[in-house]
């Protein structure tokens, strides 16, 4: 797969959605993310047009720490 290219490097989620739809773009996805096409499809995204936020989920306050890391390795 490789570093991620200049042109993608800052893509989210969203930006796999089709535009005004609660649909994935297929062909993007394909393009860029191949690999992972059969995992991708198996999220449904939000038809309420949620936005994007990052969590970790192994924590109670979503916020990655190593400690937090550390226990979800152990």
């Amino acid at each position: 797969m490789g570093p991620a290219t200049e042109a993608n490097h800052t893509l989210k989620v969203s930006d796999l959605i089709l535009p005004n739809s609660s649909e994935w773009n297929i062909p993007l996805m394909r393009d860029i993310l191949p690999q992972y096409e059969d995992e991708i499809k198996k999220l449904r995204p939000s038809s309420h047009g949620v936005a994007d936020t990052w969590a970790w989920l192994p924590n109670t306050s979503d916020i990655y720490s190593a400690k937090s890391g550390y226990h979800v390795a152990i």
